[in-house]
């Protein structure tokens, strides 16, 4: 059998950089006979912190101070590079001997950057540091590290060793729904059904037929597409004017994979397969890629169905995140899917747009007009979404190996704190006193500042730089608690993280894999787009809705397919196996899984 590589993706969030460091050798390295005493400095290298603060962290700070009393050394981070960089910044420092102690890679997401630096020996193995012999030493880093051992088998270039930290960030994306609109076509319901041809006059209208055809935040894709429908078609904003949608979205396709996975299939992943329509598990223990899966061409018609009958933004095509936000705060789309964490943004860009009462109240009615909620579940129950990120990891923090003892172990003791009950409360608080107060209850007074509408942010979005540290060790919980609506805001994303689909084996890229796979999902994404946006001709399904049928006919129609789509979904399987080797794929992963050598995925 082929050596089989795998990979996982990983993980780290934003903000930090490069610098010199103390202790230099005459060759740009570090001494590598200085004592803990000589330590009093670590560089971080991450991209994009020039986001941030532009000349590294502010060390006036009373966070950096408590940080910097904590650990007893100061963390400094440089700017200049962006994320796209960073990789090539990494291999270039490393190969002139400048790499910093600490710098942020995506682990085996990138696994040409993790694989050289392994190979390299730039990289420490973290494991051989923080241990079940070592756990006294560093007993919340170690407890964190447990929940990956499985990499140490399914990264088989890592030779048995995790050789950075990674960090959980899952699926936090939720559908955002205009209810303010519902409400609308609630109040003319009678109108609606009148033209609908339900009832022959609005004074038919009774209770029985009220409940039975009112419209709600959609829980499955019927009631998705008929209420997408019907706030494109029926005026919910109640203008006179045709002008709205039903639903927006961008071209970042992770931003669709919610309906991929209704449709009983991963987002570009591998998965068992299952039969959309029955639910009914194909070849149970084989695996197939999702881009070439039942349940992604039923996604794709749906989609396509619904571009054709006007009910998505056309922009949607060319959109970026903002823009598509931007349609659903000015009431152009009445749903999308957006990341949860935008929830008090949205409503602020809702509010500027709402005329007289004080802001706070804006904010209150803007509150009003929206909803957040699990995206729609499949024929069979399925629903939930997709991180970026194929295993739902974010990058992490790796540790130069050509460093003395005496500093690696300064690296991982800043490692351990934040992973304390004491960094954590740091950077989610700041510091007692000048940041929040404990109660005698043991409860929380956070005082930080508000804006005009009343919205207080997290610690970090109040100028305090080194709490954009937290990113480095990703505690999105513990930062959104405590802000505007942060107690729906987490109840979301524990729902959405709880949902979200993940392969049973995290991240086994196969040698073909390796090569191929970046370039096969453009395939997919391209091919699915043309069909999606109906480019070619007459891809989408041709039938009706029937309000009066719709609750018994809706899923025959919905997960009906089109026989154009039919043989281009089969031409575009067939250049997907052959030209862009998704058939080899296939044979070596589904070998590697026979091995019986990886660990399945455990809940994170």
């Amino acid at each position: 059998m082929k050596k089989i590589y795998k990979y996982l993706s990983l993980l780290l969030g934003a903000g930090m950089v490069i610098g010199a460091s103390g202790c230099r050798g005459g060759n740009g390295g570090f001494d590598m006979n200085e004592t803990d005493a000589d330590v009093t400095e670590i560089t971080i290298l991450a991209g994009d912190m020039d986001t941030y603060q532009t000349d590294g962290v502010d060390k006036n700070t009373p966070v950096y101070q408590a940080l910097k009393a904590a650990v007893g050394f100061d963390v400094y981070a440089q700017t200049g590079v962006s994320n796209a960089q960073l990789p090539e910044k990494i291999k270039l420092l490393h190969s002139t001997g400048a790499l910093p102690e600490i710098f942020r890679i995506h682990g085996p997401y990138n696994s040409s950057l993790y694989q050289y630096l392994i190979e390299e020996e730039a990289v420490v193995a973290i494991d051989e540091y923080v241990n079940e012999a070592t756990k006294d030493v560093y007993p919340y880093l170690y407890e964190h590290m447990k929940q990956f051992d499985y990499m140490k088998s399914n990264v088989t270039y890592a030779n048995g060793h995790i050789y950075f930290v990674p960090t959980y960030w899952g699926n936090e994306k939720c559908m955002y729904v205009r209810t303010d609109w519902i409400n609308n076509l609630n109040n003319k319901l009678a109108k609606i059904l009148v033209s609908e041809g339900v009832i022959s006059s609005e004074s038919a209208m009774t209770n029985e037929l009220y409940e039975k055809h009112k419209y709600v935040v959609p829980t499955t894709l019927t009631e998705f597409y008929r209420l997408a429908r019907a706030f494109t078609i029926h005026d919910p904003d109640n203008n006179g004017t045709k002008d709205t949608y039903g639903y927006v979205t961008e071209t970042n396709r992770d931003y669709d994979s919610w309906m991929y996975v209704a449709c009983d299939t991963g987002w570009k992943q591998w998965m068992e397969d299952v039969n959309p329509e029955t639910g009914a598990t194909v070849n149970a223990g084989t695996y197939v890629n999702s881009n070439t899966s039942n349940g992604s061409k039923i996604a794709t018609s749906i989609f396509s169905k619904m571009y054709k009958e006007g009910y998505i933004t056309p922009s949607s095509v060319s959109n970026t995140e903002s823009l598509k936000q931007g349609q659903f705060t000015k009431g152009q789309a009445g749903m999308m899917y957006q990341q949860v964490e935008r929830y008090n943004y949205v409503a602020r860009s809702i509010a500027q747009l709402i005329a007289g009462d004080t802001p706070t109240e804006r904010f209150q009615k803007a509150m009003d007009s929206f909803a957040i909620a699990l995206p729609p579940a499949g024929k069979n129950g399925t629903y939930g979404g997709h991180s970026p990120y194929s295993s739902c990891y974010l990058p992490g923090p790796a540790i130069n190996a050509n460093m003395s003892e005496a500093r690696i172990k300064k690296c991982l003791s800043l490692f351990e704190f934040f992973y304390s009950p004491e960094g954590q409360k740091l950077f989610t608080y700041g510091v007692e006193g000048v940041n929040y107060e404990e109660q005698a209850d043991g409860t929380i007074q956070v005082k930080n500042k508000v804006d005009q509408y009343g919205v207080m942010d997290r610690l970090t979005a109040n100028n305090d730089n080194a709490a954009r540290f937290t990113y480095m060790m990703e505690l999105p919980y513990q930062t959104l608690s405590i802000i505007t609506n942060g107690d729906k805001i987490v109840d979301m994303i524990s729902k959405t993280n709880a949902s979200q689909c993940m392969s049973d084996y995290l991240d086994v890229v196969t040698p073909t894999a390796e090569k191929w796979k970046v370039r096969a999902d453009e395939c997919f994404d391209s091919n699915s787009w043309l069909m999606m946006r109906n480019t070619e001709a007459n891809c989408y399904a041709d039938w009706t809705f029937d309000e009066k049928t719709w609750a018994t006919d809706g899923w025959t129609k919905l997960y009906k397919v089109s026989s154009t789509l039919e043989t281009k979904w089969s031409a575009y399987v067939n250049t997907y196996n052959g030209a862009y080797k998704g058939a080899d794929m296939y044979e070596e992963y589904n070998a590697y899984i026979a091995s019986g050598v990886l660990q399945k995925r455990a809940g994170l």
